[in-house]
This record gives structure tokens, C-alpha cells and sequence, in this order.
């Protein structure tokens, strides 16, 4: 069963945690699930392709059948084509060349490109970009309302990940236990959720000229009681696992928050209280933030994760809410956004 769910997103969680920190064994395997996927950051292209590009160009194997999904996102003000290069036709087999413009943060070009592979074989992905630097005039991100420009070489960053899904890896049931529900979320989040099998609410997308949510086909909750959906944050720019119960009963909905609380705290490396006292949010009841540990290189590049877990890691955040009042609440999961404060939900 769905429910719609429109989840108001507001920022200002790290500054607002206090309470309990603790440690516990790491037991959430990010390999266990359908997903193979890896990000670079900064990456300078060099390579000439032609007279007027430069290239960065990964060596990627796929098996028959296997999804390849390229994203990449441009630190100036340049698209990104990406291209998928057959070694032994010699030819092309994919290309994208639309590329989405945003106007906040570093990221000022993003793309994408889906690809199924045809045969077992090594297949190269480029990411291309014009290559001629040039001294530009660029916003000040910190003075936009003062309208305060700087000039400054234009020269071409490069963030990207590379993602293959296993479409024969799916799950046949929901029989799973914990552990493995979790780490199949996990697993499917170094993709940014974007390989998940999914559908959207079509008469949602007539009302409201936009899709609100996507649904996977196969949702893997991490209790039975929960519906999934996968919110759109950042503009549209990334997708957020969120799992949701219905409304019901206080009691029962605090048992399912303790029940979570409990396996949670157990499966991750860390966690946060936060003091509601100092919120004053509205129907926000009980919240608590925990933290899996990652390596760098898995963590999708269109996210970003504010607490680092020593050298080469990041922490993956992973935030449980009781959301109503004393009499009627429900349970939601919400996990990929560091500053997932829940404002107000409409359902």
C-alpha cells in the first residue's frame, strides 16, 4: 500500500544535536544488494578528444544485461557530455549531451546516461567538456544579494559516479531480516537510489506538473509496517529513501520507534539524540540520527554528507522520527540526508 507524502525539508539539524554518542559494531555490509558503484572527485580532464574537448575515461565491465548509469556534475559554468565507447564495433553505443544547469551550490552542470549492456564485454565511459580555459566573471556564492562578482580561471572540475546494477540481483520477497534489509538500502544509496527499479503517480504528475515521489517496484522497508517512497530534494537533484508508517495509535507508533531505535543503534556506528526541547518543532515527538560508516569513494557525488568518519570515510546518515502527538503518530526513516529535519508533512 502508497502513501503520498510531501516532506518539507528545513537545515539546521547539526547545530541543534545534543545528547548521547556511542559506538557500536559495524554490521551493515553497503556490498550487500545489486549495485557495484564508485565516485571521483575533482577530477581534472586531460585528454584531447578532437580539437575541442577534454575527456576523463573509465574502463568499466558489464554483463550482459547489466544497467550502467554514468552521472557526472561540472564545478564551472560548462555542460558534461558523457559518452559510452564500444572497443570492439569501434563505435559509440550511448550518448547524452543534455545537461541540466543549476544555479546554487558548486555543482553548475549536471548530467546523466543510462546504458544496458547488449553483451558481457569492457566498455569505456567518457565524460567530456569543452576544453578552453578562459577568464570568466563569476558570482560570489557567499555575496549573491549583494550582487559581488569575481574574476577567476575557468578551468573545468569534473565530479562523477559510476553505478552497474544487476538487474537479475532483485528481491524476490520482503523475508529478509534487518541486517540485510538495511544493507540493501545502503547498497542501492552508492547509486543515489537512481538504479532502483521505480514508478511515479501519474495523476500526482497531472495535478501538480511535476513528479512528487517515486515508488520502487520492489520496496524493501525495514519493518513490514512501512511504505517507501523515494523523495526529490535539492531542486530534483537527488533521491531520499524515505520509509513511513501509517498514522495510528500513539502507543503503538512509539513501540515501532523503540523497536527501530534498538536495531538501529545496533547496525550502525553512531548516533545522535536531539533535544526537542531546544526545537520547539512542531509534532516532531522523538528523533534520533545514527551514522554508518563508508568509504569516500562510495558516496554518490551529488551528496553531501557533513560529518567526516576518519581518513577516507564519511558517515552515511540514517535519521529516525516520531512524527504526531499524543494521540495519533507515525514512524519515518529517512536515509541520505545529513540535515533531515522534518518540518511539516501533507499527506
Amino acid at each position: 500500500m502508497k502513501y503520498s507524502i510531501i516532506i518539507k525539508m528545513i537545515f539546521s539539524v547539526w547545530f541543534s544535536l545534543v545528547g548521547v554518542i556511542a559506538w557500536a559494531q559495524l554490521i551493515v555490509n553497503i556490498n550487500n544488494g545489486p549495485v557495484q558503484a564508485f565516485s571521483k572527485y575533482d577530477c581534472k580532464p586531460s585528454k584531447r578528444l578532437g580539437k575541442s574537448r577534454l575527456y576523463l575515461n573509465e574502463k568499466v565491465w558489464l554483463k550482459k544485461g547489466d544497467w550502467l548509469v554514468a552521472k557526472a556534475g561540472c564545478h564551472s559554468r560548462r555542460p558534461v557530455s558523457i559518452d559510452v565507447y564500444d572497443r570492439v564495433s569501434g563505435k559509440y553505443v550511448s550518448t547524452n549531451e543534455d545537461t541540466v544547469l543549476h544555479t546554487f551550490g558548486l555543482i553548475r552542470y549536471r548530467s546523466e546516461l543510462i546504458f544496458q549492456a547488449n553483451r558481457t564485454d569492457t566498455f569505456d565511459v567518457l565524460f567530456n567538456i569543452n576544453y578552453k580555459n578562459e577568464i570568466v566573471e563569476l558570482e560570489n556564492e557567499m555575496n549573491d544579494s549583494y550582487g559581488f562578482y569575481s574574476r577567476s580561471l575557468d578551468t573545468a572540475s569534473i565530479d562523477y559516479t559510476i553505478a552497474i546494477l544487476n538487474q537479475d540481483w532483485q528481491p524476490k520477497d520482503t523475508s529478509w531480516g534487518f541486517q540485510q534489509r538495511l544493507s540493501y538500502i545502503c547498497n542501492n544509496w552508492t547509486a543515489g537510489f537512481s538504479t532502483i527499479p521505480k514508478t511515479y503517480d501519474k495523476n500526482e504528475l497531472e495535478k501538480y506538473k511535476k513528479i512528487l515521489a517515486y515508488y520502487p517496484t520492489n520496496p524493501v522497508p525495514l519493518d513490514n509496517q512501512m511504505a517507501v517512497s523515494l523523495q526529490l530534494l535539492d531542486h530534483g537533484n537527488k533521491l531520499i529513501y524515505f520509509m513511513y508508517s501509517k498514522d495510528e495509535p500513539y502507543v503503538q507508533a512509539k513501540k515501532l520507534y523503540d523497536e527501530l531505535f534498538v536495531k538501529l543503534k545496533a547496525a550502525t556506528d553512531k548516533y545522535k539524540i536531539s533535544n526537542l526541547s531546544d526545537m520547539r518543532r512542531i509534532n516532531e515527538l522523538a528523533t534520533t540520527y545514527f551514522m554508518v560508516k563508508i568509504p569516500y569513494e562510495k558516496k554518490p557525488f551529488e551528496f553531501y554528507l557533513y560529518e567526516d568518519a576518519g581518513k577516507g570515510f564519511r558517515y552515511l546518515p540514517i535519521n529516525l522520527f516520531l512524527y504526531g502527538n499524543k494521540q495519533s503518530a507515525k514512524v519515518i526513516v529517512a536515509i541520505g540526508e545529513g540535515s533531515s529535519d522534518v518540518y511539516d508533512i501533507v499527506y
